[in-house]
């Protein structure tokens, strides 16, 4: 029995997005982490934050274009600047984009904050401005669950500087 079309893609979206998700909460969770990283974030909170802006990407990019291929570049460009921002602090990989000698983030700098900030910040330039009032939202409860301080200020930073690449 042949599947229609439209069924096709809708299960190509959606495992496609599974698997971005699912890829990125291993990353994030198994990234090596430095030694002079701040004790009150875990690799498991940096994890579930990563996992979280996922989620919104996801839902947030599938209202721009109801299809895998409209999808799968909003997707892209969020998970691209969420990988350069976490490894602005990390520095365990190559960046995408990035300039790492240009940003020279402190290794004591929040992932979690670097990682939603990306993912906010081109959410933020890729969907119209009705739905930024969710998206602000989303990203200051994100930033209440991180300790205020220079660490979290160091995250934003690198985030930022990912985004804009």
């Amino acid at each position: 029995m042949m599947m229609p079309t439209k069924r096709i893609r809708h299960l190509g979206a959606v495992g496609l997005g599974a698997a971005v998700l699912l890829a990125a909460a291993y990353w994030a969770a198994s990234a090596p982490a430095t030694g002079s990283r701040l004790a009150a974030e875990s690799a498991e909170a940096s994890s579930m934050i990563v996992s979280d802006w996922n989620a919104i990407a996801q839902a947030e990019t599938v209202l721009l274009r109801p299809t895998a291929h409209g999808q799968t570049r909003g997707i892209a460009m969020v998970e691209g600047a969420v990988y350069d921002a976490v490894n602005a602090i990390d520095r365990g990989y190559h960046s995408y984009l990035l300039d790492l000698h240009e940003i020279d983030a402190d290794p004591s700098g929040s992932q979690g904050a670097a990682a939603a900030t990306a993912a906010y910040r081109v959410l933020r330039a890729i969907t119209p401005p009705a739905r930024h009032a969710g998206l602000d939202a989303s990203y200051m409860a994100t930033l209440a669950t991180i300790p205020d301080g220079p660490a979290e200020q160091e995250g934003v930073g690198a985030g930022e500087a990912a985004a804009a690449a």
